[in-house]
């Protein structure tokens, strides 16, 4: 029995304390919980966005978020801030922000996929200095579907953000004391009917986890469900 307590406080001391880095203080942030504050889009090749990016008092149930309808022969959106809080020559640095969180919701309609929707590809982006590109993808997966799910990005050198033209990771910091825009880019699948909901998309003061701490997460509770169980049956 005493083996057992100590290895449930071992497992859950770890879950704590892997839970507790999942946690950062939001330095600021928008939550849509009215309007679309002071974001916009616009196709990425120029022009108005190709689908129907809005407000909505609802979004995948969730009250107050940004929605994006695509069809058939909509191609690729940028969904960003430009200025407010988030962005319009923002100095991330001086504000100790060191990453970027935002959730993300794919829904289905009757689009005739016959499957949930979800996009072709999604990355974060910002803009530096008016025309300095970095993005971070984000790489879509059947757990998106029908379902809000959080995701991010530290704003670290070295840590996935890359611009077409190879900038040195040197010069990356130096970006983010100037950041004009940041937002989304999302590519959009050939079909109709395809609903994506964006909402609280928060600038932190402290890193999000890296993929693997969340498999170490998911392991410590599984091992902590395996242990009870076995408990349970004796």
């Amino acid at each position: 029995m005493k083996m057992l307590n100590s290895l449930l406080g071992v497992v859950l001391i770890g879950c704590l304390a892997v839970v507790s880095t999942i946690q950062a203080a939001v330095v600021v942030g928008d939550t849509f919980d009215a309007d679309m504050a002071n974001w916009s889009s616009a196709a990425t090749g120029g022009g108005a966005a190709d689908g129907a990016v809005s407000w909505q008092a609802s979004v995948g149930g969730e009250p107050g978020a940004i929605q994006v309808v695509a069809d058939n022969g909509d191609f690729q959106d940028y969904i960003y801030a430009f200025q407010g809080p988030l962005a319009g020559t923002k100095d991330y640095p001086a504000q100790d922000i060191v990453s970027v969180t935002f959730d993300f919701y794919a829904g289905a309609m009757d689009g005739g996929n016959g499957a949930t929707d979800l996009p072709a590809d999604l990355r974060l982006y910002f803009v530096s200095a008016g025309s300095i590109y970095w993005y971070y993808d984000i790489n879509p997966t059947a757990g998106w579907g029908g379902s809000y799910f959080g995701y991010g990005a530290n704003f670290i050198p070295n840590s996935g953000w890359y611009t077409a033209d190879s900038r040195s990771q040197g010069l990356f910091l130096g970006d983010l004391a100037d950041v004009d825009q940041i937002g989304l880019e999302i590519t959009y699948q050939a079909w109709n009917g395809q609903v994506y909901g964006i909402d609280n998309f928060n600038l932190n003061d402290q890193p999000v986890p890296e993929p693997g701490t969340y498999a170490l997460l998911a392991t410590m509770l599984a091992s902590l469900g395996i242990t009870f169980r076995k408990r349970i049956g004796k």
